[in-house]
């Protein structure tokens, strides 16, 4: 019992750690050449809560931001990425989607992708 306590006062916690995106913040967004990553999860997802610490550790590395969405929350930007499973990562570069990552994936491998792909 204590286990799912702490998991859930984290996964609390870590939905403030980063900027939530919504369909006109990712309009502004957009226009940008920056370089960042988009987390689509939903609160009652073990895996994306995961994901979401992997995430933090992560946050400001190479200077890539990170957003967060939910897709129950916002089902209008789950839809423009065609988001079919979550957790999904969305690596954007220069305004273009550079990778899609679907699932639970070691953090090890998400700073390998960071490496690559910006």
């Amino acid at each position: 019992m204590r286990k799912f306590l702490a998991l859930g006062v984290l996964s609390c916690l870590n939905l403030f750690a980063f900027e939530h995106l919504t369909m006109d913040k990712y309009m502004q967004l957009r226009e940008n050449k920056d370089k960042y990553i988009i987390d689509f999860y939903a609160p009652w997802c073990p895996p994306c809560q995961v994901v979401g610490e992997y995430l933090k550790e992560i946050d400001g590395y190479k200077g890539v931001k990170i957003y967060k969405v939910n897709i129950d929350e916002s089902k209008d930007l789950a839809s423009l990425f065609n988001i079919t499973s979550i957790p999904t990562l969305i690596f954007v570069k220069d305004k273009m989607i550079v990778k899609t990552i679907n699932g639970l994936v070691p953090e090890n491998s998400l700073k390998q992708e960071i490496e690559k792909n910006f």
